[in-house]
């Protein structure tokens, strides 16, 4: 780092030249590899000039309400961290607590003076599998929002593994689907395999086309293992071939093999894997989970833990990361629900614990020219001590570089038109 938020980089391709990168300023300049100082101090009165940017901070987001209604799935995926579709520990939400949740929620978003809220259906497992607790809570929801002058939006995390009944009422109720789907008919049957055995693909591609054409804001969600790592350029020709211009979303699987049927791919492969889909044509707009946030800047990884917002899981704990619902730690609880007074109590304290997983608080950021554009990583991933901060940094470099590619561009098609004017 030159000076606070001012970092020299390498120039991909060009070791006789370096990149002058300052986030908040939006500054990307080629300098010599061998730069003087009073370069460098050409380039500093020139960032002193420039308007500093606007840097995201979730802290202050209206948390979105997450209800997990079941631990029941219909599908055994190979990779599922929340061990769906066995049998053990199996359960439902319950009415009771879905509305004295909601009317807690709606009281707290009136409280706030907002206007709009949002409400998911993740966490647990598929929530299709306690459809009636879903109708239940969307009617409810919307009496609360309706009482409230409040609007409220709908999403949800789904295998899309349901009738046409579920169908149904998911167009005509909800504004945003994450639809899972693995792609082609092998990779997606072995991934992604009924609970009780048998093919999931043909019920999934039907749903998967339907919402496409439907009004629901829609993105595939596909999971990339050791098995399909090799075969994302056919993927996304499946997606091309069926859904054009939908976006797909690639997420490198988590390192979890001791429950796993699939191993997860080594970090080079994924990366490697990438980058070659990323040459290939195509009209789907392509993203991947490392990747999504690098287009703004942002002090902190994602607004569900920096918010934080509230993940109810079917026993009444309130948590703040989807995945750490899933586990016994209470590293992510928030507060919990208390069935004998039917109300849901939120612990401050820990909220503020988490909002200090911010680049100014994680001692590896304050140094680190990535910094606004990973917001310190995912804190469940940090906990886990699975950061893998040279990769984010590969993939870093190459944004900055690309993006003062188009920067140079850009340049040179004003500069020629200058010359015909």
């Amino acid at each position: 780092m030159l000076k606070e938020n001012i970092f020299i980089i390498d120039r991909v391709g060009d070791p006789t030249k370096k990149i002058v990168y300052a986030p908040i300023k939006n500054y990307y300049e080629v300098i010599e590899a061998d730069y003087t100082h009073d370069v460098l101090e050409e380039h500093l009165s020139a960032l002193r000039l420039k308007r500093t940017l606007h840097v995201v901070n979730f802290k202050e987001a209206t948390p979105m309400l997450s209800l997990a209604l079941t631990t029941r799935c219909n599908l055994k995926c190979a990779y599922c961290y929340a061990d769906g579709g066995k049998n053990e520990n199996v359960g439902d939400s319950n009415q009771t607590m879905i509305q004295a949740v909601l009317e807690e929620y709606y009281r707290f978003i009136k409280a706030k003076e907002k206007k709009t809220c949002k409400i998911a259906f993740i966490g647990g497992c598929e929530p299709t599998c306690a459809f009636d607790l879903m109708r239940f809570a969307i009617r409810i929801s919307d009496a609360l929002a309706a009482e409230n002058d409040i609007v409220v939006k709908y999403s949800m995390a789904t295998n899309g593994a349901f009738d046409e009944k579920i169908l149904k009422f998911v167009t005509q109720h909800f504004n945003q689907i994450s639809f899972s789907f693995d792609g082609p008919r092998e990779i997606q049957n072995i991934h992604r395999p009924r609970v009780k055995g048998g093919e999931s693909f043909e019920t999934v591609l039907k749903n998967a086309i339907a919402l496409y054409h439907s009004t629901v804001a829609f993105n595939i969600h596909t999971v990339v293992s050791e098995f399909n790592v090799g075969r994302l350029g056919e993927t996304l020709s499946f997606f091309e071939a069926h859904m054009p211009h939908a976006s797909v979303d690639f997420a490198k699987m988590d390192e979890i093999s001791e429950r796993a049927s699939v191993r997860a791919p080594s970090h080079q492969a994924y990366l490697e894997a990438i980058e070659a889909i990323r040459h290939q044509e195509t009209s789907l707009k392509i993203g991947t989970t490392a990747t999504n946030g690098f287009a703004y800047l942002k002090s902190e990884y994602c607004d569900t833990v920096s918010t934080p917002n509230w993940i109810v899981t079917i026993d009444g704990r309130i948590n703040a990361c989807m995945r750490g619902s899933h586990e016994t730690s209470s590293a992510f609880d928030i507060g919990y629900y208390d069935s004998e007074k039917q109300q849901m109590v939120l612990s401050h304290e820990k909220i503020d614990q988490l909002k200090q997983f911010n680049i100014e608080e994680i001692e590896a950021c304050k140094l680190c020219f990535a910094k606004y554009l990973c917001g310190g990583g995912c804190p469940y991933m940090r906990l886990k001590d699975q950061i893998d901060c040279d990769s984010i940094k590969k993939l870093a470099l190459k944004y900055i570089n690309e993006k003062l590619s188009e920067k140079e561009q850009l340049r040179s098609i004003k500069r020629t038109l200058k010359k015909l004017v």
